[in-house]
Protein backbone atom coordinates (compact mmCIF):
# COMPACT_ATOMS: atom_id res chain seq x y z
CA UNK A 1 0.00 0.00 0.00
CA UNK A 2 1.30 3.42 -0.91
CA UNK A 3 -0.05 6.02 1.49
CA UNK A 4 1.62 9.33 2.24
CA UNK A 5 0.88 10.28 5.79
CA UNK A 6 0.67 13.79 7.13
CA UNK A 7 0.25 15.31 10.56
CA UNK A 8 -0.73 12.66 13.07
CA UNK A 9 -0.93 12.42 16.86
CA UNK A 10 -0.97 16.15 17.44
CA UNK A 11 2.36 17.21 16.00
CA UNK A 12 0.73 19.84 13.85
CA UNK A 13 3.54 19.27 11.35
CA UNK A 14 3.26 17.89 7.86
CA UNK A 15 5.82 15.11 7.50
CA UNK A 16 5.23 12.57 4.78
CA UNK A 17 6.39 8.98 4.91
CA UNK A 18 6.13 6.30 2.24
CA UNK A 19 4.89 3.40 4.33
CA UNK A 20 1.52 3.24 6.02
CA UNK A 21 3.03 0.92 8.64
CA UNK A 22 5.59 3.46 9.81
CA UNK A 23 3.20 6.29 10.51
CA UNK A 24 -0.41 5.20 10.44
CA UNK A 25 -0.48 2.94 13.47
CA UNK A 26 -2.74 5.48 15.19
CA UNK A 27 -5.34 5.39 12.42
CA UNK A 28 -8.18 2.93 12.92
CA UNK A 29 -7.86 -0.30 10.89
CA UNK A 30 -11.11 0.39 9.03
CA UNK A 31 -9.80 3.80 7.95
CA UNK A 32 -6.44 2.33 6.90
CA UNK A 33 -8.36 -0.22 4.83
CA UNK A 34 -10.27 2.57 3.06
CA UNK A 35 -7.02 4.41 2.33
CA UNK A 36 -5.49 1.22 0.93
CA UNK A 37 -8.53 0.69 -1.32
CA UNK A 38 -8.31 4.26 -2.61
CA UNK A 39 -4.59 3.93 -3.30
CA UNK A 40 -5.07 0.58 -5.07
CA UNK A 41 -7.97 1.90 -7.14
CA UNK A 42 -5.99 4.85 -8.52
CA UNK A 43 -2.57 3.19 -8.44
CA UNK A 44 -1.23 6.27 -6.68
CA UNK A 45 -0.33 7.22 -3.13
CA UNK A 46 -2.97 8.89 -0.98
CA UNK A 47 -1.79 12.12 0.63
CA UNK A 48 -3.16 12.58 4.13
CA UNK A 49 -3.13 16.26 4.97
CA UNK A 50 -4.63 15.67 8.42
CA UNK A 51 -5.18 12.42 10.29
CA UNK A 52 -5.15 11.90 14.04
CA UNK A 53 -5.21 15.15 15.98
CA UNK A 54 -4.61 16.17 19.55
CA UNK A 55 -7.13 18.54 21.13
CA UNK A 56 -4.67 21.39 20.55
CA UNK A 57 -3.98 20.59 16.89
CA UNK A 58 -7.70 20.09 16.29
CA UNK A 59 -8.40 23.54 17.71
CA UNK A 60 -5.65 25.08 15.54
CA UNK A 61 -7.08 23.32 12.46
CA UNK A 62 -10.53 24.74 13.24
CA UNK A 63 -11.94 21.27 13.92
CA UNK A 64 -15.15 20.57 15.77
CA UNK A 65 -15.14 19.59 19.45
CA UNK A 66 -16.35 16.03 18.72
CA UNK A 67 -14.15 15.58 15.65
CA UNK A 68 -13.48 12.06 14.43
CA UNK A 69 -9.88 13.20 13.93
CA UNK A 70 -9.52 13.19 17.73
CA UNK A 71 -10.31 9.46 17.75
CA UNK A 72 -8.11 8.66 14.72
CA UNK A 73 -11.25 7.81 12.77
CA UNK A 74 -10.86 10.52 10.09
CA UNK A 75 -8.44 11.68 7.43
CA UNK A 76 -8.38 14.64 5.09
CA UNK A 77 -6.95 13.39 1.82
CA UNK A 78 -6.06 14.07 -1.77
CA UNK A 79 -4.70 11.85 -4.51
CA UNK A 80 -2.25 13.55 -6.89
CA UNK A 81 -3.68 13.72 -10.41
CA UNK A 82 -7.22 12.84 -9.29
CA UNK A 83 -9.86 15.56 -9.20
CA UNK A 84 -11.99 16.24 -6.15
CA UNK A 85 -15.24 15.16 -7.83
CA UNK A 86 -13.69 11.98 -9.17
CA UNK A 87 -12.29 11.11 -5.72
CA UNK A 88 -15.62 11.92 -4.05
CA UNK A 89 -17.52 9.68 -6.46
CA UNK A 90 -15.25 6.73 -5.71
CA UNK A 91 -15.09 7.28 -1.94
CA UNK A 92 -18.88 7.45 -1.68
CA UNK A 93 -19.08 3.96 -3.19
CA UNK A 94 -16.70 2.47 -0.62
CA UNK A 95 -18.63 0.49 1.96
CA UNK A 96 -16.18 1.24 4.78
CA UNK A 97 -16.41 5.04 4.67
CA UNK A 98 -19.08 6.75 6.79
CA UNK A 99 -18.58 10.51 6.50
CA UNK A 100 -17.53 12.11 3.24
CA UNK A 101 -17.15 15.83 2.74
CA UNK A 102 -15.28 18.63 1.08
CA UNK A 103 -13.76 21.82 2.35
CA UNK A 104 -13.96 25.20 0.70
CA UNK A 105 -11.63 25.67 -2.24
CA UNK A 106 -8.74 23.36 -1.37
CA UNK A 107 -9.49 20.06 -3.20
CA UNK A 108 -9.18 18.12 0.05
CA UNK A 109 -11.71 15.38 0.78
CA UNK A 110 -12.62 14.39 4.33
CA UNK A 111 -13.33 10.72 4.98
CA UNK A 112 -14.14 9.05 8.26
CA UNK A 113 -15.44 5.77 9.59
CA UNK A 114 -18.24 7.31 11.65
CA UNK A 115 -21.94 7.33 10.72
CA UNK A 116 -22.96 7.76 7.07
CA UNK A 117 -23.28 11.42 6.05
CA UNK A 118 -22.08 13.73 3.31
CA UNK A 119 -21.53 17.46 2.92
CA UNK A 120 -19.71 20.04 0.85
CA UNK A 121 -19.46 23.72 0.05
CA UNK A 122 -18.33 26.83 1.85
CA UNK A 123 -19.59 28.76 4.86
CA UNK A 124 -23.30 29.52 4.57
CA UNK A 125 -23.29 27.83 1.18
CA UNK A 126 -22.41 24.44 2.71
CA UNK A 127 -24.79 21.88 1.33
CA UNK A 128 -25.53 18.21 1.45
CA UNK A 129 -23.91 16.36 -1.41
CA UNK A 130 -26.27 15.05 -4.08
CA UNK A 131 -28.62 12.32 -2.92
CA UNK A 132 -28.61 13.16 0.79
CA UNK A 133 -31.73 14.72 2.31
CA UNK A 134 -30.52 15.48 5.81
CA UNK A 135 -26.95 16.27 6.71
CA UNK A 136 -24.82 17.55 9.47
CA UNK A 137 -21.27 18.79 9.45
CA UNK A 138 -18.94 16.07 10.64
CA UNK A 139 -16.01 16.73 12.93
CA UNK A 140 -13.08 17.99 10.90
Amino acid sequence: MRVLLGACIGTGLLSFVQSADSGSSGLRPKLRMALAQISAHYGRPVQITSGCRSTRSNRIAGGRKGSFHLRCMAADIRVPGVGERQLLAYVKRLGVVGGVGTYCGNSIVHIDVGPKRQWGGCGKKRHALKGVRKWRVAGR
